[in-house]
């Protein structure tokens, strides 16, 4: 389909008119209103029960990403102060990826102050409008084959992760309805209703400009491309034109207000994710994440169905035929292409990629279909292909079902994982910390939501400073030094990202055997450093070694760690341990007086040299160090129950 020699008019290349007609048909009719009732009930539903089960788990409410507070202190500042800032009226910045989303949540903040409730209601309630519009799609393009669009679109609705993000308080099935509707109203001729949707799509996530592309290189395939020059046209080119006038009207005042705010045409939050010095390994290592996200468990079924689409899409290319899934493949294509450009990143749960599984669900089930309506047309004869399609569909739903029940409690150990460090560390600084505090942290959506305090973000999505330089050699340095000037008086770091070196902390959740522990420290400006993140880097990596005790390996990863920083106390910790596990006591002895030395307050170098005293004998010296370590760690009972050791130890000698 194309443009027609002489024509104002663009070609319907869903068959558009008669298919509108066919769904308003359905639509009308009694059991077509029974099907959009469930196929809005089921996805409440569904979420309902995910929801409902961690909380029953958890005893308390949380969400398993910390970005959902950024969007909340976004938005109680903005229905609070009419500010989009993330403190009070002040730190005024273009830090939200989804402005409309944050000015959705300020809206319903007049409503209920109940944070949960409202960011749940949002999320399913986008959830439910994406099934309902998923569901119109698959009616449009299939006609009356109503019991196929029901199993496409349940396929959808129980998908697990689609459940998972409805309750995350992210802006994701704001997206992703925008996704959808933005495509049904392009199939259906809707052009002008597009343009809004277009220029809000932007508004809601950056990214959203890879399907923007789509539907106009898909026009443009449709129009100069294809042979088939017979069918009639849907929408005039007047119409094209009103809806990109009013498309570049809501993307302008989309960058305006990203440059009012912050002096770039895209928000802050892209300056900081998007990776500098990108090597092609890191782009290979992305795409094997994405393939291997979309190839398990009922991704698998679909993969097949997807790669059949994939292949029918390239001969219709070949063959400059037109293909109604054209539109979906050239969105996921551009899709990728800007994040393994980009951001090569694949994030907790694959997050930035679940805008695409709609679209991948659609190609997918095409793409089945497709194959079995050629052998429908092979064997005309045979009618029993269709059942088998029908069979096929409900088996590929059944896992969905599935899977969706078998990971049911994926939201409430999430939900526990995040509320365990930082709510947890949030509500500390709230009640142990002065008003008038600064807080540095990189994650800053509990902790800005709930500390009520000033933040400054070392990750650069408020603080646009320290954006510039996320991938400097010396970030740490640039960012000590950025504290001090902003008045900082204490961190909130993940150790993994982040570490004090040297300073004992005032806080820490949820325990120091955990994977990523949240350490609150007291900042104080001069003598507070921060580990540079290669030094932290090679701390991480040391961690098996010690589980394994291998000392060699210990001792060679601690030199190239004292080598860059030969001021950092842990480092000559872990070597003693290196050392003792050698049997190399004399160089133990000497590294463990160094961690002492440079940090007085490490209880645990206490703990370990008494211990080793004890072991040569030297009960009071033992006696002696114990005691210290007891006078800055008073409630460690290891260090009470070992000092009690050698005083009765002490005391039999005597006796003797």
């Amino acid at each position: 389909m194309s443009f027609k020699k002489n024509s104002n008019k663009i070609s319907d290349h869903s068959s558009g008119k008669n298919r509108v007609e066919a769904e308003g048909s359905v639509s009308n009719s009694k059991s077509g209103i029974l099907f959009y009732a469930l196929i809005i009930l089921l996805p409440i539903a569904a979420a309902f029960y995910y929801g409902y089960s961690a909380f029953r788990e958890n005893g308390f409410l949380s969400f398993p990403l910390d970005d959902s507070w950024i969007h909340l202190t976004f938005a109680r500042n903005l229905a609070e102060y009419f500010s989009f800032s993330y403190f009070k009226n002040e730190a005024v910045t273009a830090g939200s990826t989804s402005p409309l989303y944050t000015i959705i949540v300020a809206i319903g903040f007049f409503f209920t102050d109940n944070e949960m409730i409202l960011s749940y209601i949002l999320g399913v309630s986008f959830f439910a409008l994406a099934s309902l519009y998923f569901y119109k799609l698959n009616l449009n393009e299939y006609k009356n084959e109503i019991v196929v669009c029901l199993l496409f679109s349940l396929v959808f609705i129980f998908d697990y992760w689609i459940v998972f993000i409805s309750l995350s308080g992210m802006e994701t099935t704001l997206f992703i309805f925008m996704l959808i509707l933005g495509a049904y109203l392009y199939k259906t001729g809707n052009i002008i209703p597009l343009g809004i949707v277009m220029g809000l799509i932007l508004w809601t996530r950056p990214d959203g400009i890879a399907f923007i592309a789509a539907i106009i290189i898909d026009i443009i395939y449709n129009r100069y491309f294809i042979k088939d020059k017979t069918k009639k046209l849907s929408y005039s080119s007047k119409e094209i034109y009103t809806a990109a006038a009013i498309f570049l009207i809501l993307a302008g005042l989309y960058f305006g207000m990203n440059l009012y705010l912050s002096g770039t045409i895209l928000p802050n939050t892209y300056k900081a994710k998007v990776y500098t010095n990108i090597g092609m390994d890191q782009r290979i290592t992305y795409l094997n994440n994405v393939w291997s996200y979309f190839t398990v468990d009922t991704y698998k079924l679909l993969m097949a169905g997807f790669i059949l689409s994939f292949l029918i899409f390239i001969k219709k290319v070949f063959k400059r035929e037109h293909s109604s899934d054209s539109v979906y493949i050239f969105f996921i294509i551009f899709f990728l292409f800007i994040h393994v450009m980009k951001i090569p990143a694949f994030t907790r749960f694959g997050r930035y990629l679940m805008p695409l599984i709609p679209f991948f669900i659609l190609v997918s089930l095409s793409g089945y279909k497709e194959i079995f309506g050629m052998l429908s047309g092979y064997f005309k004869k045979i009618p029993v292909f269709r059942y088998v399609m029908i069979l096929v569909f409900g088996v590929i739903v059944s896992f969905s079902v599935y899977y969706f029940q078998l990971y049911k409690s994926i939201v409430s150990s999430e939900d526990r994982y995040i509320y365990n460090r930082q709510v947890k560390t949030a509500k500390w600084l709230k009640e142990n910390t002065e008003n008038s505090d600064v807080i540095a942290a990189h994650d800053i959506g509990a902790i800005g939501y709930y500390s009520d305090r000033k933040i400054v973000d070392v990750a650069g999505l408020i603080t646009p400073e320290l954006g510039d330089h996320l991938s400097d050699e010396n970030y740490s340095d640039y960012m000590t030094k950025y504290m001090e000037d902003k008045g900082v008086t204490y961190t909130a770091f993940l150790r993994e990202w982040y570490v004090i070196k040297n300073q004992k902390p005032v806080f820490m959740t949820p325990g120091n055997e955990n994977k990523e522990v949240m350490i609150v420290s007291e900042f104080i400006p001069g003598k507070s450093k921060v580990l540079s993140r290669k030094v932290n880097s090679l701390m991480m990596s040391v961690t098996g070694f010690l589980e394994r005790k291998e000392g060699d390996s210990i001792i060679a990863l601690m030199n190239k760690v004292i080598e860059i920083d030969p001021d950092y106390s842990l480092a000559y910790y872990y070597r003693s341990y290196g050392n003792i596990v050698n049997y190399e006591n004399e160089k133990y002895e000497a590294d463990i007086i160094k961690t002492i030395e440079l940090y007085p307050e490490f209880a645990e170098a206490y703990l370990s040299y008494g211990g080793y005293l004890m072991s040569i004998k030297e009960f009071e010296k033992a006696k002696e160090v114990f005691q210290k370590g007891l006078k800055i760690d008073p409630y460690n009972k290891l260090l009470k129950s070992n000092l009690k050791a050698i005083e009765d130890q002490i005391k039999a000698q005597v006796q003797e």
